[in-house]
């Protein structure tokens, strides 16, 4: 699936601005909270722009593709196939993505896991969603 033009658009200028607004996020679907998009974090290899940016705090172990990350601070990022973990401008983890439509806009940015894997990451704001396809 391949997103609008539009759609690109009010993403990519979602995620140029300095900060995200962030309510707490009490929801047993989410294991991650909005830490607010600072522009940094960009790995210096990726020559794909994304197409959202924001910073995450992983609240509990978590495994993405075939890589297990820890608890912690992450850059995430996603263009039209891939999300990729970020830590320190380097990449730690990257998988194959679909966008999908959301039901609503989400308030927070949330990691969705079943059996240790993210299986979904939503974004605050957003009316699309990235499901993880690896």
């Amino acid at each position: 699936m391949r997103l609008s033009v539009r759609l690109k658009e009010e993403l990519k200028n979602v995620a140029s601005q300095n900060e995200w607004s962030v309510n707490n996020p009490c929801s047993n679907d989410s294991r991650a909270i909005d830490r607010s998009s600072r522009g940094s974090g960009e790995d210096a290899k990726s020559t794909v722009t994304p197409i959202v940016k924001t910073d995450l705090r992983l609240l509990s172990p978590a495994t993405l593709g075939a890589t297990d990350l820890k608890a912690g601070e992450y850059s995430v990022t996603a263009d039209d196939t891939h999300a990729r973990f970020l830590k320190g401008g380097k990449v730690i983890a990257e998988a194959s993505i679909q966008w999908k439509d959301e039901s609503a806009k989400r308030q927070y940015t949330a990691v969705v896991v079943d059996a240790n894997q993210i299986k979904e990451i939503h974004f605050a704001g957003k009316m699309k969603y990235v499901e993880i396809t690896q």
